[in-house]
Formats: C-alpha cells, sequence, structure tokens
C-alpha cells in the first residue's frame, strides 16, 4: 500500500488482510537475515507498506524471540530526510467495514480465521515497547517529501553474539527442507508464482540488507 501513489490500479484490489497474508513471510525474512548476521553486525529491515503487521508487529515479533539484539536509532541519519516514528500501539483490521480489534484475544474464532489473524500481529504490551524501543523505527510518509510509503528499521546483533529463534509462524517457512524431485521442484516454483500473483498485488514486500556471516 506505500506504492498507491505511483500504483493507482491498486485502489480496486488492495486488502487489508493481505498485510496478514504477508506477515510470516516478512517475519520469517527477517529472523533468517538475524541468524545469518555476525555478531556486532547491522541489519536495515525495510518495506513499502504504511501497515504495522507489516512492519512494527514484525520487528517486535523477531525481538520478542531474540536476545542481544536491538533497534538502532536512524532518526536524523539523514538530515534532509523527514521521518515519524514507529508506532507502539495499533489495532488490527478484522471487518469489512474496516473496523479492528486489539489483542488475539478480542478477536473470536471466526474472525481469527476469515482475518488470517495471529498473536504476532498485534501490538506488544507496554514492558515490551519500552523494551524493543519500537519508535526507533522509521516511518517515510509520502505528504512529508514528496515520496512513497516506507518503513525502516536498523538492528544491531551484540559484537557479543546473540541468540534468535524463531516465532512459531515463520517456523514452517525457515524449516529445513530436503533436495525436491526435479518434478515436484517445478510444480513448487509454480506455485510459488502463484502464490506471489495472488497474495501482494501492491507489489510490496521486505527487504534486508545486512551483514552475513562467510566461510
Amino acid at each position: 500500500d506505500g506504492t498507491l501513489r505511483k500504483n493507482p490500479d491498486i485502489w480496486d484490489s488492495w486488502q487489508p488482510r493481505y498485510s496478514a497474508t504477508l506477515h510470516p513471510l516478512q517475519l520469517a525474512i527477517l529472523t533468517r537475515g538475524l541468524q545469518l548476521l555476525k555478531p556486532g553486525g547491522l541489519l536495515l529491515y525495510s518495506t513499502c507498506s504504511f501497515s504495522p503487521v507489516e512492519n512494527e508487529a514484525v520487528v517486535a515479533a523477531a525481538l520478542r524471540h531474540c536476545s542481544g539484539v536491538e533497534l538502532e536509532d536512524v532518526h536524523g541519519t539523514l538530515p534532509p530526510l523527514r521521518t515519524a516514528a514507529g508506532l507502539s500501539r495499533w489495532r488490527v483490521t478484522a471487518g469489512e467495514d474496516g473496523c479492528g480489534v486489539g489483542s488475539w484475544e478480542e478477536a473470536d474464532e471466526e474472525r481469527r480465521l476469515h482475518w488470517r489473524l495471529q498473536p504476532s500481529l498485534f501490538a506488544p504490551t507496554a514492558a515490551e515497547a519500552e523494551a524493543f524501543a519500537l519508535h526507533r523505527c522509521a516511518r517515510l510518509l509520502p505528504h512529508s517529501q514528496d515520496t512513497g510509503g516506507f518503513f525502516v528499521a536498523l538492528l544491531r546483533k551484540s559484537a557479543a553474539g546473540a541468540s534468535v529463534g524463531v516465532p512459531e509462524c515463520a517456523a514452517p517457512l525457515l524449516a529445513p527442507r530436503g533436495k525436491p524431485e526435479p518434478a515436484a521442484a517445478a510444480a513448487t516454483d509454480a506455485g510459488l508464482e502463484a502464490t506471489e500473483a495472488t497474495a501482494d498485488p501492491a507489489g510490496g514486500g521486505a527487504a534486508c540488507v545486512g551483514d552475513a556471516e562467510t566461510g
């Protein structure tokens, strides 16, 4: 949805539930990036989305399962760039009228299934919000400097090393897989292409850039 200005056709197809669909994949990407990041290294997680479900919720879920990883404050790093602080509170859309729910417990089973809700989509507790310092994330808003919409989070792994756990909803995407047979691989590729074509019509997604271990 951060690309709506340059892709006006998205207005006819974008739906809030797309963010919930992408959340596990983006969390898996960030988790794997943190696993590969060398001690003392920096990793930049960025999306072209306004949705906290794709942004702060992903960062919070990753930090919840890590020790020795923290957010760096990126505000003011590039002085001409105007940024807004990351969010610590939000509601998750769970109704055709755009209404949201504030917690996993607040959503009934029907809403959880229809809107693809899971616990990691929701805002952190007050104690977690203070510990995670999500305000250090940066939101780039179109009206601030005539741009698209972006989200940026810079994470540092302790030089002494860190423990990076795997969040439950990302685990299936990070599970080791054996080498598939050629026919199975072709079928999997076709399935991924179909998923990519339907899951995110906005052409959004997550990108991670960091210092990976080598050797």
